[in-house]
């Protein structure tokens, strides 16, 4: 039995014996999540699922099996490989929307190590059994921030991004929360350097619907293609835009959210298997 952690969300850390953790809110604290295989066993009935409180429960992992999955089969084998998938949707709307404005125009690895640090100097922290994650600083803490507190931790390009995002969530992120999703990206949008990718990849991560993720964009064109090399794909987004739907049909989400699971944990860690 095979088993992934889907790891996209900048936060999640990774412990030398297999356990992944990250910090998620709890009404008004932090709670330390975190996901581990036992030394025996490593499949998907014997995952250990701590969500550290009890309302955290209310949106903790999900589970995302492949064997199901339809489609072409040089495409459907890698990914029924890779097993069930096990994610964690982000309870935090303000948390997803600077998590994506952190990965702008930035390499993943770059980007998890940027989002950490800013966390750990100015965010609240979470600890359990030995480990502590912090949680992303609220948008007070943003706006009460110097400029040089964001070039300390190497934040500055992001900086004007967090402050507009911000202020504008604390103008209107009530009815941001009270809002559909497919409704909410334009209104994403209206906030200064929020453009459509970063609109849609917050909204993903935050419902865990990954129809909503920006499916044109370099890493699910990517791993696309990583999952059979010999497949021809269209070059443009747009024509890649519409043979991604044709073959995903009904079940947009799952193949998006599957395609970049085994992309994140092709070649890593991140896969325990038995």
């Amino acid at each position: 039995m095979t088993c992934t952690i889907m790891t996209d969300h900048l936060g999640w850390q990774r412990t030398e014996d297999r356990v992944v953790y990250r910090a998620l809110p709890s009404g008004d604290d932090a709670v330390l999540f975190t996901l581990a295989f036992p030394a025996a066993g490593d499949g998907a009935r014997d995952l250990q699922i701590h969500p550290g409180g009890e309302k955290s429960r209310t949106r903790c992992a999900t589970v995302i099996p492949s064997c199901a999955l339809a489609g072409p089969e040089d495409l459907v084998a890698p990914l029924r490989a890779a097993g069930t998938v096990i994610r964690v949707a982000n309870p935090s709307l303000w948390d997803a929307l600077a998590t994506a404005i952190m990965r702008q125009v930035i390499q993943a690895g770059h980007a998890r190590d940027r989002y950490i640090r800013f966390c750990t100097a100015y965010g609240q922290p979470a600890s359990r059994d030995g480990l502590t994650a912090w949680l992303f600083p609220s948008p007070e803490r943003i706006l009460a921030l110097s400029d040089n507190d964001f070039r300390r931790v190497g934040a500055a390009f992001p900086m004007p991004a967090l402050r507009a995002a911000a202020r504008a969530y604390l103008d209107h992120g009530e009815k941001w929360n009270e809002t559909d999703a497919v409704d909410l990206v334009p209104l994403l949008q209206r906030v200064p350097r929020i453009g459509p990718w970063t609109a849609k990849a917050a909204l993903a991560d935050h419902t865990g619907d990954f129809a909503l993720y920006p499916y044109t964009d370099l890493a699910v064109q990517t791993w696309a293609r990583a999952l059979n090399p010999d497949r021809k794909w269209p070059e443009s987004p747009s024509a890649f835009k519409t043979a991604w739907e044709q073959i995903a049909g009904d079940h947009l989400s799952t193949w998006t959210l599957l395609t970049l699971a085994w992309g994140i944990s092709h070649g890593k860690p991140a896969r325990s298997t038995s």
